[in-house]
């Protein structure tokens, strides 16, 4: 049982507390490609298996949300859950007002990486020094803005906007919205976020928990995409000697630089390579020679 399987996960629970609930039900080791947040709902994508060595390139694939934010509070951890630090009046903030602001935010931006957020520091989580009270200093990083739209708009002393969001990997969308009402000068915060596509997976197509547990092992493997189509976004480099993958050596190979889903004739899945200057490097090698018989 080796691939990827869509789960739509409930507010209330940890991306790893979804993982372990799925490694208890199918007895197989499992991985997941990008957190979500405990209050968090939505499209989770869990590695089964021999997938779970090709997780970490899922990191950067295109994400999609729905998401609110509510303006004129502050808080500690960028969402409506933290711990209030400032509180003002935002009547005057309009849905023009909002939808104008929008387009200073789409194309390539730089953001700060919230404190709750998984980034390593010396070693260490961000959301680990958080809940000791330390703060450091983080650097900024390039990330991109697709699409924002204004879904609709609750008017109010705190209003609540809602928003449809097209983005790369690696945004936080509490710190968009944070750096949102600092522009606004209001201060803002995510009060729900639902994760509804990631790359070219759909929500739609996610089970639940509830759903899983009602099937068996055998139905459930029917819902798990092959890791050749999960890696859809990489070309396929097809080796006509594969055994010179298992040497772990690089060889020369013709096409185009970057990361490659090596394959036989025969299209049995070998793993991941790296061209470079026509030379492919074996990567994450999946298979086994036996699976060459």
């Amino acid at each position: 049982m080796d691939g990827l399987l869509l789960i739509d996960k409930p507010s209330g629970i940890t991306s790893s507390g979804v993982v372990l609930r799925v490694k208890r039900l199918l007895k197989e080791k499992v991985g997941h490609g990008g957190t979500l947040d405990p209050n968090a709902t939505g499209l989770l994508c869990l590695f089964i298996g021999k997938a779970t060595k090709i997780a970490s390139y899922f990191y950067e694939v295109d994400k999609e949300y729905i998401a609110k934010a509510r303006f004129g509070i502050e808080t500690d951890t960028q969402d409506i859950w933290g711990k209030i630090e400032k509180k003002g009046d935002a009547l005057f903030l309009t849905k023009d007002g909002i939808e104008k602001e929008i387009q200073n935010f789409i194309g390539e931006i730089e953001q700060t990486p919230p404190m709750v957020s998984a980034v390593h520091h010396q070693g260490k989580r961000l959301y680990d020094l958080a809940r000791k009270g330390i703060v450091v200093e983080r650097r900024k990083r390039k990330i991109k803005i697709y699409e924002m739209d204004l879904i609709s708009f609750e008017e109010g002393e705190n209003p609540e906007a809602e928003f449809r969001i097209r983005c790369s990997g690696g945004t936080y969308i509490r710190t968009l919205f944070s750096d949102m009402g600092e522009v606004l000068g209001v201060g803002g915060v995510m009060s729900s976020l639902r994760r509804v596509k990631i790359g070219k997976f759909l929500l739609k197509d996610a089970k639940t928990l509830d759903e899983l547990k009602s099937k068996e092992k055998k139905e459930i493997e029917s819902f798990i995409i092959p890791i050749q189509d999960a890696l859809y976004f990489m070309e396929s480099a097809v080796i006509g000697d594969p055994i010179k993958v298992f040497y772990r050596q690089s060889f020369r190979f013709e096409g185009k630089d970057g990361f490659v889903k090596m394959e036989t004739k025969d299209g049995i899945f070998l793993g991941i390579g790296k061209i470079e200057r026509c030379f492919l490097s074996p990567i994450k090698i999946i298979a086994i020679q036996d699976d060459l018989l």
